[in-house]
């Protein structure tokens, strides 16, 4: 099942990036590139954001050291050190192409977020933030001033000097505005009369609220299923304490594999033992109750029940990465960060499979990899038709000039994709002595 809303990324003055462009973030996304060229850059935003949400502080705008990411200060994590400048992120959560003929703005819901950030006064504070519709037609924005943030759009000319005063004097949801927060900072009896729902506010005015609203519940939405599994996965422990609450993914260390596994495992059925075996990890799994508040994880090899921690370390590397492949929502996006690390290249191909079952199946993953093996079995699956080419979104980072580009890589429906499109002196002979094998035999089948 395709996924059906579009999703797209840029970022502006952000470490070695000037303006990464729009990057089309496909079902399956992968990021390549020789270290140090900013590629962990491009998914950072999106952890930062995350990390962001998530916390506890809803008064900080920008959480930029956290549990998912630490890029430092705010001088830090802008291109040059130099923290005068504003960061821009830009998101395309929910859009469509543009139609022939013009859409009347305010017709359809948003789906763009643009998010300027900058240091006012010693401190970090949304500057300005900007919100499209579907269409990309732009539906207001909102501007910090003296006085707070004043709301410019043509939709929100007849609003009540008192509805633009409780929008200058509300308080912002970390970067989002609230209509909660907004209808508290309504005078006197106005608010007395909202809170009791008879207070009649303007046609511009209930547009408004109705726009921020549905882009606070669309971009934490977002967010709340958005996952990340960063490049080291703890080690497997010999015994697991049950917790009262079920986490809602592995987390960046893997370390809520096991609780997902024992209160999940039903779910998860014959697929999660079918990958156990393709990933040399035995032929079954098993989170088994111990105590009333210990439990366990055992593999079954050759008939023998062994314990986790006896499995050596790539089983806790791979383990995690397939119950948040099996377990991820639909809609969902994933984010991992080399994935096959302490993988042997046999394995590093499964997980090629691995997330192209995930982009099959109506989840998105990105990737950031140094695997050829990966790369060459997703390639091979594009050609066999296992996924559409479309589907799937190569790009390349690099440093020129002490600034990172991103390129993407093109990929054709029968996993071809050009010598000359590779970036000279990033793989190893071996692959691309097997590129230029296989793009000669797609030449010679079409002669």
């Amino acid at each position: 099942m395709a996924i059906h809303s579009n999703l797209e990324v840029r970022w502006r003055n952000l470490r070695s990036h000037e303006d990464t462009l729009w990057l089309d973030i496909r079902p399956l996304t992968i990021l390549l590139g020789p270290n140090n060229s900013g590629k962990s850059s491009v998914i950072a935003p999106l952890l930062m954001l995350n990390q962001t949400l998530a916390s506890r502080d809803g008064k900080t705008p920008l959480i930029t050291s956290g549990g998912l990411t630490d890029l430092g200060a705010y001088d830090d994590l802008i291109i040059d050190g130099l923290g005068q400048r504003d960061l821009t992120l830009e998101i395309k959560y929910h859009t469509h192409k543009t139609p022939r003929r013009p859409r009347k703005v305010g017709k359809f819901p948003p789906g763009i977020l643009s998010l300027r950030f900058g240091q006012r006064e010693g401190a970090v504070r949304l500057v300005e933030q900007r919100i499209c519709d579907i269409y990309g037609s732009e539906f207001l924005t909102l501007k910090l001033g003296k006085t707070g943030y004043n709301l410019t759009g043509k939709l929100f000319l007849g609003m009540s000097n008192a509805e633009r005063s409780a929008i200058r004097r509300s308080r912002l949801v970390n970067f989002l505005f609230s209509p909660a927060s907004i209808l508290d900072k309504l005078d006197g009896s106005q608010d007395q009369d909202a809170r009791s729902g008879v207070q009649d506010f303007s046609p511009q005015f209930n547009l408004f609220l109705r726009v921020i609203g549905t882009v606070f519940s669309d971009v934490r939405s977002f967010f709340d299923s958005l996952s990340y599994v960063g490049p080291l996965r703890d080690r497997a422990r010999r015994y697991y304490e049950v917790s009262a609450e079920s986490p809602i993914s592995v987390g960046p260390r893997g370390a809520n594999a096991a609780q997902l596994l024992f209160a999940r495992q039903a779910g998860m059925g014959s697929k999660l033992n079918s990958w156990i075996r393709r990933l040399d990890l035995g032929d079954q799994i098993k989170a088994r109750k111990l105590t009333k508040g210990l439990f366990d994880v055992e593999f079954k090899v050759s008939g023998i029940w062994r314990n986790m921690a006896d499995m050596g370390f790539g089983a806790s590397q791979t383990l995690p990465l397939v119950v948040q492949a099996l377990l991820s929502p639909r809609g969902s996006l994933t984010v991992a960060e080399q994935p096959e690390i302490h993988l042997n290249p046999r394995l590093q191909s499964v997980l090629g499979d691995l997330f192209v079952e995930m982009a099959c199946n109506d989840r998105r993953i990105l990737v950031e990899t140094h695997s050829e093996h990966l790369l060459l079995r997703v390639r091979n699956l594009v050609a066999r038709g296992e996924i559409d080419s479309e589907m799937v979104a190569i790009y390349f980072v690099e440093k020129r000039d002490s600034r990172s580009i991103v390129r993407r890589i093109p990929i054709d429906r029968s996993g071809h994709i050009t010598v000359d499109d590779w970036p000279a002196g990033f793989f190893d002979e071996n692959l691309r002595g097997s590129l230029a094998l296989a793009n000669s035999q797609l030449i010679r089948r079409a002669k």
